[in-house]
């Protein structure tokens, strides 16, 4: 015997019910995606920003490495020179002059002036 029935993939037409709840999913959808594309860029810019770091922090440390020095905040001393109007900064550790310039008028005026006891 032939059969009587088959199971087809056919056009319906939505009723408005339907379309009403198709709308809604689709905002509440659209809503979602957009939520998650928000948090890829967060989570994007948040690894960036770690990636950038460590490269900063690889290409200071080999810097380090290959010159074998590094700059560091140090206490100094000043030297002034009278004579030829100029002022050092002396090394801490090595006693090296690390940098020295021109003394600046009112350096050299204070430098001339007595010292007074007591003052």
């Amino acid at each position: 015997m032939l059969p009587q029935t088959i199971k087809q993939e056919v056009r319906v037409k939505l009723t408005e019910n339907e379309i009403r709840v198709i709308a809604e999913t689709l905002a509440r959808k659209i809503g979602e995606k957009k939520q998650l594309e928000d948090e890829k860029k967060s989570l994007v810019s948040e690894m960036t920003a770690k990636i950038n770091e460590a490269s900063a922090a690889i290409n200071y440390l080999a810097a380090t490495h290959s010159t074998g020095y590094e700059m560091r905040d140090m206490e100094c001393e000043i030297e002034y020179n009278i004579s030829k109007k100029t002022r050092a900064v002396i090394h801490p550790i090595t006693g090296e002059t690390v940098a020295t310039r021109p003394l600046e008028s009112w350096e050299l005026e204070e430098l001339r002036q007595p010292k007074l006891p007591g003052i």
